[in-house]
């Protein structure tokens, strides 16, 4: 809730939360409120229209006693009809960039999908999707052997990157300061500001956070 004074025209605010733990709930008043979520919560949470849709990514990490390539980040031509039947778009070998005596002599490869219908990592249960994972792998590495493989392990991100709804416009960001959604003392977060348009990079997602800080705290 706020509270609006009339006689100086200036918002004394007070933003009450409901905080939930353990212990139970509880009613918290604070000087603003910060959402740092995705906009399918915002949207639940603050009821604000985003007009704008997540995408989402699928990313495992594979840890193997040789080296797949001499490349940092490979990307798969998106034109090329086999891609579809990859469960990943890029593959990134960590330790070409940091080196492996920094992990114990492992190699590090992180294998990245994002926004593509296929099965996801829920839906399977573990052994059917390291399997699937491992042998598109060596499909698109014949010189590559599972054998070599110590451990992988999978996760999916439902809202790995935001882009504009059917219908919006392509240049379309939510306000950090909730207050031009008629939520005063509230701010966003998340990805899809202006601050941080797509939500891909950690540095701006940071700027994000300290622009939401400054949108609540007290004149």
């Amino acid at each position: 809730s706020t509270d609006d004074s009339p006689s100086t025209g200036k918002r004394d605010r007070s933003i009450a939360a409901i905080v939930e733990d353990d212990s139970g709930a509880r009613r918290v008043e604070t000087d603003g409120v910060v959402i740092a979520t995705d906009p399918t919560d915002l949207e639940r949470v603050a009821g604000v229209d985003t007009e704008l849709d997540v995408v989402s990514e699928t990313c495992a990490l594979v840890t193997a006693e040789e080296s797949l390539t001499d490349a940092w980040r490979l990307v798969f031509d998106a034109s090329d009809d086999s891609v579809d039947d990859a469960p990943f778009d890029a593959v990134i070998e960590h330790t070409n960039l940091i080196s492996s005596d920094r992990y114990g002599d492992e190699h590090l490869l992180y294998l990245v999908r994002c926004g593509r219908s296929g099965v996801e990592p829920d839906r399977v249960d573990g052994e059917q999707l390291r399997d699937r994972w491992l042998a598109a792998l060596s499909d698109r590495f014949p010189g590559f052997s599972e054998d070599t493989v110590r451990s992988i392990r999978v996760a999916r991100d439902p809202a790995a990157a935001v882009v504009p709804a059917t219908g919006a416009s392509r240049s379309r960001t939510i306000a950090v300061d909730l207050a031009d959604f008629g939520v005063p003392g509230v701010a966003y977060a998340g990805p899809g500001t202006p601050v941080d348009r797509f939500g891909t990079a950690v540095s701006t997602r940071i700027a994000a956070g300290v622009a939401a800080a400054a949108a609540v705290l007290p004149d």
